[in-house]
This record gives structure tokens, sequence and C-alpha cells, in this order.
């Protein structure tokens, strides 16, 4: 029996899992009753013919706005890169600050335990040292006020696949085409009924 790697297995598995837990997707389907008047097959043409008219310059629009949308991607990601190396060479700046800040605070933290361990001791034991106490006091205080700085969050360096998806989002081939012949199907005499039809992740 052959043996697999196991990240292999795992991915397996994984991709798996991902499919099981997804949810289905649906779309919006029509189903059309012809009219039972005589003049309505002819109304169902007219009908047909004003949404090739509606559609057809959709279509090219939805073209024409692809063919650009590679061109608006670049644009769109060069001044997303602008601004990132931007927040990198700040973040740079505040990581920098951040390591100087974090060994302060360590050493601050480490002092002020060993006074409160040094000061416990002779608090405690007799006869009591009142200036002890206050210091051990003075030490609890200051560590439980003494806070670790925050480490700075990496900004994230854009995608151009991302930019691209983006602009490709805003082009459309639905232009309300379909509703206008629903209408219009509609006015002609016939029925139009929806139904939603499982297209992805179904059972």
């Amino acid at each position: 029996m052959p043996r697999f790697p196991t990240r292999f297995l795992f991915a397996v598995c994984f991709s798996l899992l991902l499919t099981a837990c997804a949810s289905p997707v649906y779309k919006v389907v029509y189903d059309y009753i012809p009219p039972a008047t005589p003049d309505g097959p002819e109304c169902v043409l007219r009908c047909q013919a004003a949404q090739q008219g509606c559609q057809r310059p959709c279509d090219d629009g939805y073209r024409v706005c692809m063919g650009r949308s590679h061109d608006e991607a670049r644009r769109a990601h060069q001044e997303d890169k602008d601004r990132y190396l931007r927040e990198l060479e700040r973040y740079n700046g505040e990581l920098e600050a951040y390591y100087a800040n974090l060994e302060t605070y360590q050493r601050r933290k480490d002092d002020l335990e060993r006074d409160r361990e040094r000061y416990d001791s002779r608090c405690h034991t007799e006869p009591r040292d009142k200036k002890a106490c206050k210091r051990l006091d003075e030490a609890r205080d200051q560590l439980r006020w003494l806070s670790e700085p925050s480490k700075p969050s990496k900004p994230e360096e854009p995608s151009y696949a991302e930019s691209l998806q983006a602009q490709q989002g805003i082009c459309t081939r639905d232009c309300g085409c379909e509703v206008q012949y629903n209408g219009c199907y509609s006015a002609c005499g016939g029925k139009v009924h929806s139904r939603k039809l499982c297209v992805e992740n179904c059972d």
C-alpha cells in the first residue's frame, strides 16, 4: 500500500473539511409560461428584441471595463505599494523604539522584582523594618502600574491579484435587462415564475 506524506494527507483532509463546511450557493432562475392570447407570441418576440437591444451595449461595456481593469489595477496597486512603503518605514521606526522601550521595561521590572523580594524578607522578619515595608509597598505599586510596551503591527504588503479582483468586481453584465424582459413578458400575458437553483456546494 503506498504511503503518503503527512503534510499531503493533512492538506487533503483540510480541503475536504472546507468543502464539507461550505454553504450552498444559489442563483435565481425563471420559468416562463407562454401567453395564451393570439398575439402573445409576437409580443414575446418584441420583448426578446428589446432584451437583446438592452444586453448588447451592456456586454460591450463589460468587455471594455474588463479590458481597462488591468491598467486600473496596476495604477491602484502602485498607489497601494507607495502607501505600504511609507507605512513600512514608519513601522520600522516604531519597531526600533518598541525594542528600546521593551529593554527599558524589562530592566525596570527586574529591578522592582529584586526590590520586592529584598524588602519582603526584611519587612516580615522580626523586628520589622518599617522603611523596608514602605519600600515593599512602593515596589508592589510600581510593578502593578508598570505596563509592557505594545509591539507595533507590521503593515500588510499589497497584492496585485487583489487589486485586479477589486477592479474586475466593478465590471458587470447585469444592466437590469432580465428584469425588463420579465416585465415585458408578463405584460404580454405570459407568466414568470422564479425559483432558486443550487449551483455550488449542493448536497
